[in-house]
């Protein structure tokens, strides 16, 4: 059975592993010309940790761990609030643990990708299905036939525009925008076990810092009301990042100085997906493309590698049957994802009024986890969510 994935992002890239593992011949087309080296810092632990452990990578993956211990926390002038130790609430609650920059686990998946060809430069640009199958058309106009194909490429998933009708997917704005890049400027480089948070009413900015003394992963976050047009060039980023935080201090104002030397900036707008059914036909989705929790909320990674792993699984099982293995999928996990996506949109409303913003900021040495922005940290709104991950047994040497 031959499959085409449409994206490299980390739903992917370990659905292909796994369907590889499986015997199916997988080609991975992605629009970009090479992996994206902006991004943000996933947090794997329970379900997704497990995957990771089933794929044999935790060692490919140790040298790469971020070990976060403290949350500092300031006041948009730079002014120190507060500062948590987190790393016995990671272990009480979380068990195995990781954070990994999202390239880093994505440059492990692709370098662990045997006998997959992944086509950069390129993706589906549209298909015609029949009952034999299904015939692209590449964007470089070249025509392939295959089996199935599974959109693995993201919120705004031109593959679930090809398949499905509007009316059968709502794409939920959250009215925020998250902004994400590397800073290479060692002066404001932190303690390497520190995540900094900087707050105001209706933005924040953060700053994880990495062991090589000078770079950091910077987030910045606030409310879409800010925004009069939507940036589309670098330059059209940064200007706006100028603009919003212009009022900030402390390392906030030195890293917007540093701007100009920024190479890539990932911004995106947070929002949603939500699907009746995920599949239709020979189609499936999977990661955002079909049921994206929100940035803010956390644990699309998470999702995206159980996602993965079930479906690959479900089609091993299934022997190719594929209407059998999409609804025994989606049957296995839309319930906790749709209950995931609805606690996301209840615990993301971190802009509030200044009253409460300051009693905020002093509350910040109690319970963390009641607290809107942990979860956007740490994720603590699931950290009782646990996917049944089964146990599917495979050859390296059939082919289905």
């Amino acid at each position: 059975m031959r499959i085409a994935i449409n994206g490299a992002g980390v739903a992917g890239l370990s659905l292909a592993w796994w369907l590889r593992k499986y015997g199916f011949e997988v080609v991975v087309f992605e629009k970009k010309q090479k992996l994206p080296p902006e991004g943000y810092l996933i947090n794997c632990w329970g379900s997704g940790y497990e995957v990771l452990k089933r794929m044999e990578l935790l060692d490919d993956i140790k040298n790469k761990v971020i070990n976060l211990k403290h949350l500092k926390c300031y006041n948009h002038t730079g002014k120190n609030s507060n500062t948590v130790e987190v790393s016995s609430i990671i272990r009480k609650n979380y068990g195995k643990f990781i954070s990994i920059k999202r390239f880093d686990l994505l440059s492990i998946l692709y370098k662990n990708l045997e006998k997959t060809n992944v086509v950069f430069d390129t993706y589906i640009s549209s298909f015609e299905e029949d009952n034999n199958g299904i015939i692209i058309e590449r964007s470089d106009g070249k025509k392939e036939c295959f089996d199935l194909i599974i959109g693995a490429d993201g919120f705004h998933s031109h593959i679930r525009s090809l398949a499905f009708k509007k009316e059968e997917y709502q794409e939920i704005d959250i009215n925020t925008y998250i902004a994400s890049f590397y800073n290479h400027d060692a002066s404001v480089h932190t303690d390497e076990d520190s995540y900094e948070l900087f707050l105001d009413r209706d933005k924040q900015a953060s700053l994880i810092s990495f062991n090589d003394k000078e770079t950091s992963v910077c987030t910045f976050v606030f409310d879409k009301d800010l925004v009069d047009n939507h940036p589309k060039t670098l330059q059209d980023k940064k200007d706006l990042l100028k603009s919003i935080f212009k009022g900030f201090g402390g390392k906030v104002h030195k890293i917007l100085e540093n701007l100009e030397n920024v190479d890539e900036i990932f911004l995106g707008n947070v929002g949603q997906v939500k699907m009746d059914s995920w599949h239709k036909g020979r189609v499936a989705l999977t990661g955002d493309a079909s049921s994206a929790p929100s940035l803010l909320a956390g644990q699309g990674s998470i999702f995206a590698l159980c996602e993965a792993y079930i479906l690959a699984g479900e089609l091993y099982k299934a022997k190719g049957d594929y209407k059998t293995a999409f609804a025994e999928w989606q049957n296995k996990l839309k319930d906790i994802v749709d209950d995931k996506q609805d606690n996301s949109l209840t615990n993301l409303s971190f802009f509030m009024p200044e009253e409460i913003f300051t009693r905020y900021i002093v509350s910040m040495s109690g319970n963390l986890q009641s607290v809107p922005i942990f979860n956007q940290i740490f994720g603590a709104e699931v950290l009782r969510y646990n996917i049944d991950l089964p146990i599917y047994y495979y050859t390296e040497t059939e082919d289905l």
